[in-house]
């Protein structure tokens, strides 16, 4: 299988939506309360002047140029919370997008396909991860290529036996063996005749 097959969609962003939507919303929830306790620090002051003061002409001046002010803060608060919002999805799509492609891979193993590995993109995480994975995808195929060349041979030569008890027994192994190493796809299987060259 070549590397095209094997990628993801890059549209797909909500790869596990329950995690990665979560994971927006609590980033998004943190953002949203350091915000708010910054600018009540900042303007705690404005606030603490318009309640001291005794002119009235003051307190109506401090409290035009606190709502005034609170406006603006308001729609930078908005835009940095969609900002944060659409930042967490795209980094927990780096996050889970690996792990999906590791899934994927895993399955495949299981099912006994070689030939999927797990290919991520420039900026995805678990990068050494998935070197660890396909190094040892690579070393599997290596073995199970090396067992059907000994498993051909060994059909060869039980080919040459003389007929006989212990003789069909043991032709009759060497077949279970072979259909056991068959249901294992390598990369170096040759597609006509299935086996290694």
């Amino acid at each position: 299988m070549s590397e095209y097959n094997n990628r993801r969609k890059l549209r797909n962003y909500l790869i596990n939506p329950g995690f990665q939507l979560r994971l927006a919303l609590v980033h998004t929830l943190f953002v949203v309360v350091v915000v708010v306790v910054l600018v009540a620090i900042l303007l705690s002051p404005l606030y603490y002047e318009i309640q001291t003061t005794n002119e009235l002409w003051s307190q109506y001046v401090l409290a035009q140029f606190m709502l005034n002010l609170m406006d603006r803060v308001a729609v930078v608060i908005l835009v940095i919370i969609i900002i944060s919002a659409i930042y967490q999805i795209i980094f927990s799509h780096r996050l889970c997008g690996p792990f999906v492609n590791m899934n994927h891979t895993f399955d495949c193993l299981s099912e006994g396909d070689l030939t999927r590995k797990v290919f991520l993109r420039r900026k995805d995480f678990l990068k050494k991860e998935a070197e660890s994975i396909n190094s040892m995808v690579d070393a599997l195929n290596e073995r199970v290529c090396k067992l059907k060349k000994i498993q051909t041979e060994l059909s060869s030569i039980a080919l040459q036996l003389p007929e006989g008890k212990l003789e069909d027994g043991l032709r009759a192994l060497i077949q279970q063996n072979k259909a056991f190493l068959d249901e294992w796809k390598v990369d170096s299987d040759d597609p006509e005749t299935n086996k290694c060259v």
